[in-house]
Parts: C-alpha cells; sequence; structure tokens
C-alpha cells in the first residue's frame, strides 16, 4: 500500500463516490456462470450448485471457452474455431478461427477495456502449428444483439509458433489484462498487455526453465494457469512430465524465479505426465491431473512457502484412480475436473491434503461426454481477498490484502453492532464480530483511475448448549410428543434412537438423549419422558 494517502481518496471511498469503469464490473465472477465443453456437454451454476446443460452445439476434444455477462446471462463460446451464440448458432462470420479443437487452451476470451461491447478471442493452434497466437474481436452490438466477429479484426497474427497454452489475468492497476502464452521452440514465455488502446504487440519477454523442442509437436501441450491474485503462473509440460512454475510481476508481466515441479512419485508404473492444472481460490495450493487414457490421480502442492524442495516434498495423492483431465476454478470457489459423463469435484481447496475432499463423479452431465478439457477463463475473476470462514463467537478474523497498485481501502465488516470497528482502512486488521449470525463483508479498493469491490460471507456460530427446552416431560392421555432439539446454525443432530433429525416424536416412556454438534463444539442433551394414563 501507498503511503501519505489523500483525505479525498478515502472519504471518496467512504461515501462510494468513485469512478467505476465497465470492464471493471466484468470481475464478477457472473461471467464464469455457464460452461460449455466437450461433446454438447455443459454445466451452469446457480445458487443451489452447477446443474447440466443440454443445448450445447459444440463440439470440443480439449480446449473451449465461454463467456457471459455480469448478470450470468450467456453471451458466447467457442472452440478456438467456431463461435456460437446465445442461441446456439455460430455468429455469421463466427467460423474458421485458426485455434483448433484439439488444442489444450485453443481459445480465452477477454473484454475490451472500457468498450463493454466488444470481447477479444485469442486462440493458439495444435501441436504448435504455423497459425500461432491470433485474436478475433466479437461485437455484440452486430447481428441484431446476438455478436458478430469484426470482419476487420479477424485472426489477427500476434506471433507464431506458439505451445497451445494460453491464459489470461487482470493488470494489477485494473486498466486491462495480461496475455500469456509459451514460444514453441524456446524457452521463451510472451505476455501481452491488452488495454483500452488496443493490444500491445510488443511482448514481455521472460525465460523459463523449460526448453521446448520445435521437433516434436506433443510437447506444446499441457495447461498454463495464473494464480487467482495474479502473483504466479504454472504450465504443465506434458512431454516432460513436470510442471513449471513462476512469480509473476503483475506491474510488469515478467516472470521470474522458474520452479520445476517433478516429484520422485509414480502412479501406475508411469512418471507424472501432467496436463491439467488449478490453483486454489486462494493462490496458495496448486493442483495438478494428467489426461485420462495415461494415467488417473489428482496432486496438491502446497506454494506457502516458495522454495523447490519444500513444494516438491509438500505432494498429495488426492486420488491416484480418478478418471481426469482440466480441472478449473468455478464461481462457487471450488474446483471442477473433466471426468468422463461427469465432473469431478475438489469441494475444499484451500485445505490441505485429504481434506481437501476429491468427489470423484459429483455432477452428472446427463449422458454428454466431458473429454479432457474444460472452459478457459481470465483466472483473476476468481480472486476474492476476503476469507469465506465459519467462525466461533469471541473469535477474531484476520483481514488482510496485499495490493501494491491500490491507493485506498475500505474494510466494511457488516457488523454495525461493533461500534466504529465495523470499518477499516488498514491493509492488514483484525475484527471481533459482535454477534452469532452471517455477516456480509465487503472490501473496497480504489486505483488511480478505477474502484474493485469484493464481498463474502462470514458465519459466526456459538457452541451448542444444553437445556435449550423442558428435558423433562410428564404425559397425560396422549399418544405420543415431540422432543425438539433444534438450535440456530446447527445441522448435525444424533438420537439415542439413531434419528439424525433436530425433533423426534416418541410414544414411550424412557431417556432420550440428542447429541448436537457444530463447527464450535459438542452438547448432548437428555429428555426425560413418562406417560401416565389418567383412570377414567
Amino acid at each position: 500500500m501507498q503511503s501519505g494517502l489523500r483525505t479525498n481518496i478515502l472519504s471518496g471511498l467512504l461515501l462510494a463516490a468513485h469512478i467505476v469503469m465497465s470492464f471493471a464490473l466484468l470481475k464478477a465472477q457472473s461471467i464464469a456462470d455457464n460452461w460449455y465443453f466437450g461433446l454438447q456437454a455443459g454445466v451452469r451454476f446457480t445458487e443451489e450448485g452447477p446443474v447440466a446443460l443440454m443445448d450445447s452445439e459444440m463440439i470440443a476434444g480439449e480446449g473451449c471457452a465461454t463467456i457471459s455477462n455480469p448478470s450470468g446471462e450467456l453471451l458466447f463460446y467457442t472452440d478456438g474455431d467456431t463461435v456460437w451464440n446465445r442461441n446456439h448458432l455460430p455468429m455469421p462470420n463466427g467460423t474458421g478461427l485458426l485455434g483448433n479443437t484439439s488444442s489444450t487452451q485453443s481459445a480465452v476470451i477477454c473484454p475490451f477495456p472500457l468498450s463493454p461491447d466488444k470481447y477479444f478471442i485469442f486462440t493458439v493452434p495444435h501441436l504448435g502449428g504455423p497459425d500461432g497466437l491470433r485474436y478475433s474481436i466479437v461485437d455484440m452490438t452486430l447481428d441484431a444483439g446476438f455478436g458478430d466477429i469484426d470482419t476487420s479484426n479477424k485472426n489477427i497474427l500476434i506471433t507464431t509458433p506458439v505451445c497451445e497454452k494460453v491464459t489470461a489475468v487482470e493488470k494489477c492497476d485494473r486498466t486491462g489484462y495480461w496475455i500469456v502464452t509459451h514460444d514453441f521452440g524456446s524457452n521463451e514465455i510472451y505476455v501481452y498487455e491488452l488495454t483500452s488502446s488496443g493490444l500491445n504487440e510488443t511482448p514481455v519477454v521472460s525465460n523459463g526453465e523449460v526448453e521446448i523442442d520445435s521437433t516434436v509437436g506433443f510437447q506444446s501441450a499441457g495447461y498454463m494457469k495464473a494464480s487467482p491474485d495474479g502473483k504466479m503462473i504454472a504450465m504443465c509440460h506434458e512431454a516432460k512430465h513436470l510442471v513449471e512454475l513462476f512469480k509473476f510481476n503483475n506491474q510488469t508481466g515478467m516472470l521470474s524465479e522458474p520452479i520445476i515441479i517433478d516429484p520422485p512419485f509414480v502412479t501406475n508404473n508411469t512418471a507424472m505426465r501432467p496436463y491439467g492444472l488449478e490453483f486454489s481460490p486462494n493462490s496458495t495450493l496448486l493442483y495438478v491431473s494428467p489426461r485420462f487414457f495415461y494415467e488417473g490421480y489428482v496432486r496438491q502442492f502446497n506454494l506457502a512457502v516458495y522454495d523447490s524442495v519444500a513444494i516438491n516434498s509438500s505432494e498429495h495423492i488426492l486420488n491416484d484412480s480418478i478418471s481426469s483431465g482440466a480441472l478449473q476454478l468455478g464461481p462457487d470457489g471450488r474446483i471442477y475436473g473433466s471426468n468422463l459423463y461427469h465432473l469431478s469435484q475438489i469441494t475444499n481447496p484451500n485445505e490441505i491434503g485429504l481434506a481437501a475432499n476429491l468427489v470423484d463423479s459429483a455432477i452428472s452431465l446427463n449422458n454428454r461426454w466431458s473429454t479432457v478439457g474444460l472452459p478457459n477463463f481470465i483466472q483473476s475473476i476468481f480472486n476474492n481477498p476476503i476469507p469465506r470462514k465459519t467462525i466461533c463467537i469471541g473469535d477474531s478474523v484476520l483481514f488482510n490484502v496485499e495490493d501494491s497498485c491500490a491507493e485506498a481501502i475500505l474494510w466494511n465488516f457488516g457488523d454495525p453492532g461493533s461500534g466504529a470497528a465495523n470499518t477499516s482502512t488498514a491493509a492488514n486488521t483484525w475484527h471481533t464480530f459482535s454477534d452469532t449470525g452471517r455477516f456480509i463483508v465487503t472490501l473496497t479498493m480504489q486505483y488511480a483511475s478505477v474502484s474493485d469491490t469484493f464481498t463474502n460471507e462470514i458465519k459466526v456460530l456459538r457452541s451448542p448448549y444444553v437445556g435449550g427446552s423442558p428435558n423433562k416431560h410428564f404425559i397425560c392421555n396422549s399418544d405420543s410428543i415431540v422432543l425438539d432439539a433444534e438450535q440456530p446454525f446447527i445441522s448435525d443432530y444424533i438420537w439415542s434412537t439413531g434419528s439424525d433429525s433436530s425433533a423426534i416424536a416418541v410414544s414411550d416412556s424412557g431417556v432420550f438423549i440428542c447429541t448436537i454438534t457444530n463447527f464450535c463444539g459438542e452438547a448432548t442433551d437428555s429428555f426425560y419422558v413418562d406417560f401416565d394414563t389418567i383412570p377414567t
């Protein structure tokens, strides 16, 4: 954070009287609400979770990209060759792009900063082919609002040849995006700047540890991803059996301090062949998976200490028999994997080891096949500096954000009961919530010409308690009584009868015991029931 913050900047934050550029609104994760991939497969993310979509017209062996508007309504999707509009029809000029459906990341879509109706589609070819990295511009004002590619900006060559890798991340100052790809035939990584002025076709060039052989097309395969916080970039070198990790300077576009992830484990007598990878939402863990037709595993690496030995030795194999392929963060904060007729799910991707909870066939695709690819997104849309937590009353939570481009910040903890402590302008601050319940925390960050806002929920619980309802019941002339142990924010109940409901009906005398559990602890209560019959 910069020192000497001007009073008018802080006042602007407090009054929410700041400039909001149109592209900054696209930071909302809703632009990733609709996924289309594989053999006419798709899912939509809803409040109840992902549900299968059956309206796709795309058949993609690997790479694809999808984008929705900030309200979560589909705009268009592509396999790098054809662009389909929201009615699932090819755009009039939307065929013949020079990506390839068999390229790992055939395309990635970026909004054109300050041009809310225009989107760049960046494409890369199959096996390092000569078509190279290109862009086409979709104009959503064309074709009666269904969108079409601007004929003067179609398949514009940026550089050639490149690998099957392309990713995008928002710039630190929120004025645009970095587009990242890897040269095919060297160890060079190219980073291009996209702003409201257009694409700067002179790249920032960095050198990695891995040299790509231009005579071996398969060395181009494997995913590349930026971490959600924009501070790291990782890429799979599938044919070389390793992952390469870099620190990323989001202000300059430079990659540095390469680390080779090549653990000494062997699965099914085959060395690690990494294809898909994804960072955890908090950018502290990295997940790696192969193409399913080589071997099945999902591996986790801890990036908390940026050191080769520490990272390689931190490996956890979450599953060594799963059918896997691409991995992709969802707008719900979970990671999904392509898995034949399902999507696998890493339910708690910020947790270490088995606590991450990999579920093999979590989401049904209704007999549509995912193949090995999933949609490619701007990775920074999944960044949220506010931790989604469940805590106990009295616990303090550390809220911290590290952003060298922000000129000022404002935390609002959604906790008016805490008085003056409900807001803070410190980059790192602790807060103790005044009561139990759900609190919506808001972080507003002010940059030179734009602001960005994040929200998340903190749930504050109290430990279960006993004696919440009368525990002695003397019943006359009745067939049954309902014993109710329900308490706020409790979902785990176990009765001595075997029931797991919060309330049970009993019709016999006896002692009925209920054990109540939540995040903060456990309590056991006993109910004494005596049925007496009054003589008539």
